[in-house]
């Protein structure tokens, strides 16, 4: 559905960085690596909600970690597709 990306400029594992909800849902999933994806059973009902917004965390793997926030927004666009937006929070 929707991979997220990181970058930091530390090298060897100090570098990695990891993804999180910062609160879980109900409708979506997400996966360390920052792979977003429809929960197993969930539906979507386009015409009485129109957006949804998820509040990510990633996280370096530093000590001390270093972390950074996101929110992605999606929304109702057409009765078919739905647009996405990305703010991040500094």
């Amino acid at each position: 559905m929707l991979q997220l990306f990181a970058n930091d400029p530390d090298s060897g594992q100090n570098g990695s960085v990891t993804f999180s909800l910062v609160e879980s849902s109900l409708l979506f999933q997400m996966s360390p690596n920052g792979r977003v994806s429809k929960r197993r059973g969930a539906s979507f009902d386009r015409e009485a909600v129109d957006k949804h917004h998820l509040m990510v965390k990633a996280a370096d793997s530093g000590n001390p970690r270093t972390t950074g926030m996101s929110f992605v927004f999606y929304y109702k666009s057409t009765l078919n597709s739905l647009e996405l937006v990305v703010e991040l929070l500094h």
